[in-house]
């Protein structure tokens, strides 16, 4: 396969509309629609067919390979592409991507990239194969923020089909960041005593910031944790001071006094923040 960055081809496209005396103002009004129009128009450098056509010719198989090959040459991923893998029989490719099978010669961060893409596109295809390797990519942790959040969406998707396995992972997670994912996941189920008591031993256990744990409190909506949270409050620092507050109040518990943090380099960080959006906004 001849690797097309087709990015850069629609930006030729634009340059020459724009030698041809179009408008720059005229063009980005209707760019969607003529990059939409592009991806449909046969191109000679592209053996003579639309940016469309050229992937759907492929094989599942073709077409997961030019993934990885636009990974490696650091080229954006081409949306034609991508709509090809999501419309075609991909799936058992998909996996074999996902599952880092075929990925050999990529460094670490190009080998994520490819793990994250192909779950995004097995989420879109709402694949039921993907449960154990999402919870084994969030249960050993380290795993890099977008690749995380795809599986997490992925699991979010498939509800109390996947409650067993995610109290079993918990237990064996690797660190407190593997350990919050999963039970972020575990408190959107519906009550089970087992994870009100994965919870309580998730907050109970923590000894530095225990925010993460006070929010999925909130999420899983059982008033029992409110005085296990108000009993937390003296000592905490703002950043969990201020989630426990949060937590107390949506699980329909009083309001909580707020204290003084000032020092506490969270609060400084948000004081400066608003501080900063308050002088923009008088600006305006």
């Amino acid at each position: 396969m001849k690797l097309i960055d087709i990015d850069e081809l629609f930006k030729k496209e634009i340059l020459r509309m724009l030698a041809e005396g179009k408008s720059a103002e005229s063009l980005e009004d209707e760019i969607v629609d003529l990059f939409l129009d592009w991806l449909n128009t046969p191109n000679e450098a592209l053996e003579g067919v639309s940016p469309n056509e050229y992937f759907t010719r492929m094989t599942p198989e073709e077409l997961c390979g030019a993934l990885v090959e636009y990974v490696e040459s650091g080229a954006n991923l081409p949306d034609p592409l991508l709509d090809a893998l999501e419309d075609s029989e991909s799936e058992a490719a998909l996996l074999d991507l996902l599952r880092d099978v075929k990925n050999e010669g990529l460094n670490a961060e190009m080998r994520a990239t490819v793990q994250t893409a192909a779950a995004s596109l097995l989420n879109q295809k709402e694949s039921k194969q993907t449960a154990g390797d999402y919870i084994a990519i969030l249960e050993r942790g380290g795993a890099p923020k977008a690749l995380r959040e795809a599986a997490l969406e992925g699991l979010a998707a498939r509800g109390e089909e996947v409650k067993e396995e995610l109290l079993q992972a918990v237990a064996r997670a690797s660190d407190e960041s593997a350990s919050d994912d999963l039970l972020s996941l575990l408190a959107e189920l519906p009550h089970d005593e087992r994870i009100y008591q994965a919870l309580l031993h998730c907050f109970q256990s923590r000894v530095e910031d225990r925010s993460s744990c006070a929010a999925s409190f909130a999420r899983y909506g059982d008033e029992r944790a409110i005085p296990v949270l108000a009993d937390a409050l003296a000592g905490a620092k703002y950043r969990e001071y201020t989630a426990m507050c949060e937590a107390i109040e949506a699980l329909g518990g009083p309001e909580q006094p707020r204290r003084s943090f000032a020092g506490d380099p969270d609060y400084e960080a948000v004081r400066k923040e608003k501080e900063e959006q308050r002088k923009k906004n008088a600006g305006e």
